[in-house]
């Protein structure tokens, strides 16, 4: 009866390493794959799972983290509440004022202003906070998540489409941002000794 279970087991324990062992074989068949969509100009060595997280291209969007799904949208509207705020406390429709080309977004948090708007925007957080998430298949798998966030945090690459094609480059920032002054000290860039930003506005 032992050598029953025994050799059942064993039989499981050889059918798990059978199927590890083919599902690695494809993974690293995809990898070579897939390597031709990835311009690697690091000298990071990528995983293969970070060749198959890569080659999805730069408008690949995950999906989101279910746990994460109510706070995203939460965030979403607090910022869309402040730009509507913004829009009744500042707006004046009697004089056309054009935003200057360099205007940088201040952020700023306007004060409760109407009656009709807060009541709208409060109804709508309440909405928010018992809204129902239902599950949905994540499109990627649990080494691709890592993979992701390995690479997210990686301060030392920059990453971007290739200007002809569909291929991701991976390149050093540091050498990235050198190619960038590299190329503002040619002869087609000139220093201006005062901003002309008045000159370009009313182009």
């Amino acid at each position: 009866m032992g050598s029953r279970r025994f050799r059942k087991s064993y039989r499981l324990i050889n059918r798990k390493r059978r199927v590890n062992s083919k599902t690695q074989r494809n993974k690293r068949t995809r990898a070579e794959f897939n390597k031709k969509f990835i311009l690697n100009f690091t000298r990071t060595k990528l995983s293969n799972e970070e060749i198959l997280l890569l080659s999805k291209g730069t408008k690949f969007v995950p999906s989101p983290n279910i746990f994460h799904v109510r706070n995203n949208i939460m965030a979403d509207f607090i910022e869309l509440a402040r730009k509507m705020r913004c829009r009744f406390c500042y707006s004046n429709t009697s004089e056309n004022t054009e935003l200057h080309p360099l205007y940088l977004k201040t952020g700023h948090v306007p004060p409760r202003c109407n009656n009709a708007l807060e009541n709208y925007i409060t109804d709508t957080m309440l909405a928010i906070s018992s809204l129902e998430v239902n599950s949905f298949k994540d499109n990627l798998s649990r080494v691709e998540r890592k993979s992701l966030v390995k690479i997210s945090n990686n301060s030392e690459i920059y990453i971007s489409k290739a200007d002809k094609n569909n291929t991701t480059v991976l390149i050093d920032k540091n050498n990235y941002t050198r190619a960038g002054e590299n190329h503002l000290r040619s002869i087609y860039y000139v220093e201006l000794e005062q901003p002309n930003t008045a000159s370009i506005s009313k182009r």
